[in-house]
Formats: structure tokens, C-alpha cells, sequence
């Protein structure tokens, strides 16, 4: 009789706790809502006496606030050399400085827009940082695993090439046997 009692109170809880369950799961059965019709610009009415400016059509607004607005995820908070004022590969677009690593034998790792590309030479990372307009403003170099430091002919390459003889004085630089890492600082 107990053994009824027992097996009947944990069927009741299961029950309980399925029909919980249940009640959470989202029905894929139920038709979607319909969206809502889209909404069009007032029409835009010409005054007869005097002039004044013509309304912004609606998709221009969008797309002007779309350029205007300030997204953090997106800045780095690097400054590169100004169009014009290139120093080596630094402040030459992103695309430009791509191509010369693939010309030397890179190949692509990862790409985070808006921030930084990453490649790979080798056996090393190179993470290239780029500013918001997309103008290159520094560069790290890794070891990939198992290695765990730069090789000093690498250290030599990765600077001639980047660096093309400039004078390190307009650069922040961290030297170090495991990463190379180079900065324009203004």
C-alpha cells in the first residue's frame, strides 16, 4: 500500500513539473502576428508665397542618423596618421595593408569589424588595428602555440615591413620576446 502511495505522489510531481514545462515551451503552432503596414512620409506641401526648404525624404534621414550616431562597440579609440601623412603602412586603409601581408604570404584568422583584422605569417598572429575610418594605427605580433617568442630576424621583417625605416619617435612600441606591439600615438 505504501509502495502505491509513493509511486502515485512521485507520478503527481512529475505531472506537476512537465505541465510547468510545458506551459514555458513556445508553440510553433500558433500563426505569427502580421506585421504591421509600413508608414510613408507625409506628402510635402509647397507654400505659394514665399520659399522654404524642402522635407528630407524619409530614407535620407535614416540613413544621415545611421552615420551620425556614435557606436562604442565600434571604436577602438585608435588614432592613425591623417589621409595623406602615411608613415610606412600606417594610415594606409585596412584593404591596402591586407594585401601587402598576402603578397609577403599571410593568410586570413579572424575579423572583427571596426576594430582590428588578424592574420596569420607563418608561425605568428599578426593583429593589425585600424581606426573608425578603417586607416591603420597599429599592429601586434604573436607567437602562434607551441612557440613562445619572436625570432629576432622576425622582429626585423615585421618592422621593415610595417615601419619602412620611420623614426620611432611618433609610435608607442612594446618590445618584448613574446609580442611585438607598435601604436601611432599623435
Amino acid at each position: 500500500m505504501k509502495i502505491k502511495r509513493s509511486v502515485f505522489c512521485l507520478a503527481f510531481i512529475f505531472a506537476i513539473l512537465a505541465g510547468e514545462l510545458v506551459a514555458q515551451m513556445p508553440n510553433f503552432f500558433t500563426p505569427l502576428p502580421k506585421p504591421a503596414p509600413a508608414k510613408t512620409a507625409p506628402p510635402v506641401v509647397e507654400p505659394v508665397g514665399g520659399s522654404v526648404p524642402a522635407q528630407m525624404p524619409v530614407e535620407g534621414a535614416v540613413k544621415e542618423l545611421a552615420t551620425t550616431l556614435y557606436d562604442p562597440s565600434m571604436d577602438n579609440h585608435l588614432v592613425a596618421p591623417a589621409a595623406g601623412d602615411e608613415i610606412g603602412l600606417f594610415g594606409l586603409s585596412i584593404g591596402k595593408v591586407e594585401e601587402v601581408l598576402r603578397a609577403n604570404g599571410a593568410k586570413n584568422y579572424s575579423y572583427a569589424f571596426g576594430k582590428y583584422s588578424r592574420m596569420y605569417l607563418a608561425t605568428y598572429f599578426v593583429t593589425v588595428y585600424f581606426d573608425r575610418d578603417r586607416r591603420v594605427g597599429g599592429f601586434s605580433i604573436e607567437p602562434k602555440p607551441p612557440y613562445k617568442t619572436i625570432e629576432p630576424d622576425a622582429r626585423k621583417f615585421f618592422m621593415d615591413l610595417f615601419m619602412k625605416g620611420c623614426d620611432l619617435s611618433c609610435f608607442e612600441a612594446n618590445i618584448g620576446s613574446s609580442r611585438l606591439e607598435i601604436k601611432y600615438k599623435p
